[in-house]
């Protein structure tokens, strides 16, 4: 029997061993070892809709997972109900009470429309009285005083 395509009585329905270095039982290349993944793989997608041949699943897994349970992967723990959920985020919210008022009156502060007053006149138009005094000032200093 030395057909690879054929799985032998004493593989078929066993879990494949874990993998060592320095068990060469264990490697994907021996022939026993490639049987069992197949065959595992092949119970394991057989036995997603049948609740009887899902049942013996799962005491095959509790079975090892008594023996070794190391040897289990997460999927096959999901389904025995032994894998270890992960805890739950603490989230610090000392600072955001403060930081949720400080924005909410920034948000106040830039929607508060601002009044700019509009800058006034003084007159209603021509010359400023400033202006024209500084250009009588020029010209006195470029062309000497006045003369009447």
């Amino acid at each position: 029997m030395d057909n690879p395509n054929i799985i032998d009585e004493e593989n078929w329905g066993q879990r494949p061993k874990q993998f060592s270095n320095e068990d060469k039982s264990s490697y994907p290349s021996d022939r026993d070892q490639q049987q069992r993944i197949s065959s595992w793989d092949a119970i394991l997608q057989s036995a997603k809709g049948n609740k009887e041949e899902m049942k013996q699943v799962r005491d095959t897994l509790n079975r090892a997972y008594k023996s070794s349970p190391d040897s289990l992967d997460q999927k096959e723990l999901r389904m025995i109900g032994r894998d270890k959920k992960p805890e739950p985020v603490k989230i610090d919210m000392s600072g955001l009470d403060r930081y949720l008022k400080v924005r909410e009156e920034a948000k106040q502060i830039v929607n508060t429309p601002t009044l700019v007053p509009k800058p006034r006149r003084e007159f209603g138009g021509g010359l400023n009285r400033d202006f024209t005094n500084q250009k009588l000032i020029e010209g006195e200093v470029l062309y000497g005083p006045k003369k009447d």
